[in-house]
């Protein structure tokens, strides 16, 4: 047997063993939530600005959609606004760069989405600020894993 190899089932051995013996121990898992949810509780969120090859032009209000209908699924926020004129008391604003890029040997498309994104309060004060990097087959798909990033940024908090 070669002697990495060796080494390296050591290692998995010793880690094997270590997570049997600590079924006996208690666990916690815990999140604590990127931000102060009792302070910021209900959140409008901007039209995505998007930068780039997209090919859809109301692609914008569907990705605003898609991370409204994220953000109320599993955040800690009470509520979700995308009307402007509706009472909120902090603005989430996303602009997407979408890249596509031809591989010209494999013939495949690739869609590359870098999605930068801030939280504010309506004075203008950064709360939360953030970007993600996603790449896909299709520019829709690189998309909502950014927007999936995004919400998932904002999970409620949780102890168990």
């Amino acid at each position: 047997m070669n002697g990495r190899f060796t080494m390296r089932l050591g290692r998995v051995a010793t880690a094997l063993a270590a997570l049997m013996l600590s079924g006996c121990l208690p666990l916690t898992l815990s999140h604590e939530g990127a931000i102060d949810f009792s302070r910021h509780r209900v959140v409008y969120i901007q039209p995505v600005a998007t930068v780039g090859d997209l090919l859809d032009t109301g692609y914008s209000t569907g990705l605003q959609a898609y991370l409204a209908d994220e953000l109320r699924t599993n955040s800690g926020f009470v509520g979700i606004t995308l009307d402007p004129r509706g009472t909120y008391d902090c603005v989430l604003s996303v602009e997407l760069f979408i890249e596509s890029d031809y591989d010209y040997d494999d013939r495949e498309e690739e869609w590359d989405v870098e999605a930068e994104w801030t939280l504010r309060t309506l004075d203008g004060e950064t709360i939360d600020v953030g970007s993600v990097h996603e790449d896909a087959a299709d520019e829709g798909a690189a998309a909502e894993e950014a927007m999936d990033a995004i919400a998932n940024r904002y999970l409620a908090p949780y102890r168990f």
